[in-house]
């Protein structure tokens, strides 16, 4: 099916990159991005290196042509973007429902990430506005809330059901954004690190 999908759509969106910009989705990220750094850099205290450890570390960006005069708007506005597929798998842990949040940690120990996420159309670059978005991982002892299937940790913990941890979905806002807090995912049999996100298109409360 994969094959089938990517030989009639697009892998990315570079196609629409003058529209993207033209239409303010670039800056807006941009802006937005670089608030979100200054927020997460102060709840997580990090401090600013002192000059002579920095200077020490190779920082070379060459192949990115940044410079020290590159434009903060420029480093926040690059951009990852992927095809998500019509449909397929949901992962042997998906749980249907949970709570729609953008803190997902519950009080999760591991690497912190700040996942933002924007949903286009694929044909019209339009903005995927007011449908679901949900993301679920598991955590760093490669354990899933909310189920007891074989493969996940202790199957006889029956209390794992109640937890929630890492799993949350978020109605996308007028710019098709999501923005979730989560931990990084650990790995387990047969499977690399990875995270699940599904796009509920017809989901309601």
């Amino acid at each position: 099916m994969r094959e089938a999908v990517f030989q009639y759509t697009s892998k990315d969106l570079t196609h629409y990159a003058a529209k993207i910009k033209s239409r303010g989705l670039k800056a807006c990220a941009a802006q937005r991005r670089s608030d979100v750094t200054t927020r997460l850099i102060k709840k997580r205290g990090i401090k600013a290196r002192d000059v002579t450890s920095a200077l020490a570390t190779d920082h070379n960006s060459t192949s990115l042509e940044y410079t020290l005069d590159t434009a903060e708007t420029t480093i926040f506005a690059s951009n990852g973007s992927c095809v998500l597929t019509p449909e397929g798998e949901s992962g042997l842990y998906y749980v249907a429902g949970k709570y729609i949040r953008s803190d997902l940690v519950d009080e999760q120990v591991g690497v912190p990430i700040h996942y933002d996420f924007q949903i286009l159309d694929v044909e019209t670059c339009e903005p995927v506005v007011g449908k679901y978005f949900k993301i679920f991982n598991c955590n760093s002892t490669s354990v899933y809330s909310s189920t007891t299937m074989s493969g996940n940790g202790n199957t006889n913990d029956v209390f794992i059901l109640d937890e929630i941890f890492l799993r949350g979905l978020q109605a996308t806002d007028d710019d098709a954004i999501a923005l979730f807090d989560i931990i990084f995912a650990s790995y387990y049999t047969s499977r690399v690190t990875h995270i699940y996100t599904i796009l509920h298109m017809n989901a309601a409360l």
